[in-house]
């Protein structure tokens, strides 16, 4: 069990140094950086598309989640233009997905120790003057001496391993998945780290491809916790971009469960064929492109629904 905790907790701390030094960045012209911003967002597609880059720079989609709830709170941001950045911030949150798949690699072994390693001593050097890449690079890896501790947790057959093998009993039905899915982004705080987990369970070929669809659903809808716990003490701005972040998420979910079931009682062996961590990162990035195609059009008429309280309240 300490090994699989120790794992969460390094890869956690690996995506939370990555975040940082990315927000770092942005906030060396905080001003600047609103304005490009302002310009860039005038376009939904290249506003999505805009949320898309930043998250995958950051590694993580709750940080450009709540910094954008913050922006549109302040009024710098338009709600609609808000909304159609947190769509692509789904999108971009799915590149941790596809990092962790590179874990299968053979090179990878000794050269993420010696880039964690590198970059500690990089940041602890007083006058080094890339402080902000040298933390990301020491937190690109950290995440993959995370995955190493949690595969070695699971591998020893611990308590956790135990629990992560009943989660993925439970994942394999429709409803069973989307409640565990959504418990664990919820305990742990992050789908990163939950999808993380499962693709380390992908690499013995324990994950079937309904429990890992369903169980990422679900993770999925509980990673909207933080966002909304942000919102909730800010004014209606914050809170109608917050809601609409659950929104997205519940819509996908509603979508693609009853598919993906349709599918799977169809072709009952498709259900527990086992999955490669490529291949949870894949369904991963598609479910959140189809949650994104799907409500683009809805957005401006989303965006007026959830306007009222604002006006009504300023």
């Amino acid at each position: 069990m300490f090994y699989f905790l120790g794992g969460v907790a390094i890869f956690l701390y690996g995506v939370h140094q990555m975040s940082r030094s990315m927000e770092a960045l942005l906030r060396l012209s905080d001003g600047g950086f609103r304005r490009v911003l302002l310009r860039l967002t005038r376009g939904r597609i290249w506003t999505i598309l805009l949320g898309c880059g930043i998250t995958g720079a950051v590694q993580s989609s709750t940080a450009v989640t709540v910094m954008v709830v913050g922006m549109a709170e302040a009024g710098a941001l338009p709600l609609r233009q808000a909304l159609d950045l947190i769509m692509g911030a789904n999108v971009g949150t799915t590149a941790t997905a596809w990092l962790v798949s590179l874990r299968q690699l053979p090179q990878l072994p000794w050269l993420m120790p010696a880039l964690a390693a590198g970059g500690f001593v990089c940041m602890a050097l007083p006058r080094f003057p890339w402080k902000g890449p040298a933390a990301l690079v020491m937190g690109v890896g950290l995440v993959f001496l995370g995955l190493d501790w949690m595969n070695a947790g699971l591998a020893a057959g611990e308590g956790a391993g135990r629990i992560f093998h009943w989660v993925l009993e439970v994942g394999a039905h429709p409803l069973g998945g989307l409640l565990a899915g959504m418990a664990l982004a919820c305990v742990i705080q992050s789908s990163s780290a939950g999808i993380g987990i499962l693709q380390v369970m992908a690499l013995e070929g324990q994950v079937g491809l309904a429990a890992g669809a369903y169980l990422i659903l679900g993770e999925n809808i509980g990673t909207c916790l933080t966002t909304l716990a942000a919102g909730a003490g800010l004014g209606p701005e914050a809170r109608a971009a917050s809601r609409f972040h659950l929104i997205f998420n519940l819509a996908g979910a509603v979508v693609l469960c009853p598919l993906c079931a349709l599918v799977f009682a169809g072709q009952p062996q498709w259900a527990s064929l086992p999955v490669s961590p490529a291949g949870l990162a894949l369904f991963h990035t598609a479910s959140n492109v189809v949650s994104v195609v799907g409500l683009y059009p809805f957005v401006p008429r989303l965006a007026r629904r959830l306007q009222p309280e604002t006006e009504c309240r300023c």
